[in-house]
């Protein structure tokens, strides 16, 4: 074969072969209507797993949502955690488990005597029951505050309600009272301005029972009162600290737990 007409059919054996190769290319690549859709599933953080929670020697596992419950013969416990964010996670399990092991004298079944046992299977519900329900809440700059509250029932006429709260940096880092207020000796400021609001609040209570109308006594001076005991509970919500007075801090369980909000600006 002459020398030109090789080169000839070189060439084209060539280009046969790259318009081959093409098409196998084409159809292995999938359309656009084979892609898939929508926004890619997380990737998990091991450092973000669901916490496991104690109560006394007992654990009680949470689920990727951060609820669960442990249940025995005698005893109850549910959790509902809202999710903090990123990183925030073992921070509200280390505070969620600080406020449980308060209660495992009553909720760890490993601690109930015989005649534990039989004192709860008399009582009303027949079971001590304890709920725990968690809240985020965010205050500016970047902080950020979590809300707890426990209803539990331990036998008698009623229950109990219970809040508490803790307060961090957008770091993570824990505030005291004086940080989270600007002020070096907040609590005399804080008293201040809390305390008409919360006998406000108290009197409306009061009348919407039908009671008589209330006057501050010695539990209500003694409860407002500014030390660090009394104002040992709040959170931070938008531009207001929240104070807390649960149960029983400034009267009767008939005054109940009230949550007193003022804005920061108005301590400073």
């Amino acid at each position: 074969m002459p020398a030109p007409m090789k080169k000839f059919f070189t060439v084209l054996l060539v280009l046969a072969l790259i318009a081959l190769a093409t098409i196998l290319l084409w159809r292995a690549t999938p359309s656009l209507s084979d892609l898939p859709t929508g926004p890619k599933p997380p990737t998990r953080n091991a450092a973000e797993e669901p916490p496991v929670l104690h109560v006394g020697s007992t654990v009680l596992p949470l689920s990727a949502a951060l609820d669960g419950s442990r249940e025995d013969a005698y005893t109850k416990v549910t959790v509902q955690l809202e999710n903090p964010g990123p990183g925030n996670l073992s921070l509200v399990a280390d505070f969620a488990d600080d406020i449980l092991s308060g209660y495992a004298d009553a909720f760890d079944p490993t601690r109930l005597s015989a005649e534990d046992q039989q004192i709860i299977a008399a009582s009303a519900a027949g079971k001590y029951t304890l709920d725990l329900v968690g809240k985020k809440t965010a205050g500016l700059g970047g902080r950020w505050s979590y809300r707890l509250e426990v209803a539990s029932y331990t036998g008698g006429a009623h229950g109990s309600f219970v809040v508490s709260a803790r307060s961090y940096s957008q770091g993570g880092d824990a505030l005291s009272l004086a940080e989270a207020t600007g002020l070096r000796d907040p609590l005399t400021a804080l008293a201040n301005a809390v305390k008409p609001r919360l006998l406000d609040a108290v009197i409306s209570k009061t009348r919407g029972q039908g009671g008589e109308a209330y006057q501050p006594d010695e539990d209500f001076n003694g409860g407002t009162a500014p030390t660090s005991e009394n104002y040992s509970t709040w959170y931070l919500d938008g531009g207001d600290i929240v104070v807390v007075f649960n149960q029983y801090q400034i009267g009767s369980y008939a005054l109940g737990e009230h949550e007193i909000g003022v804005p920061l600006a108005s301590l400073r």
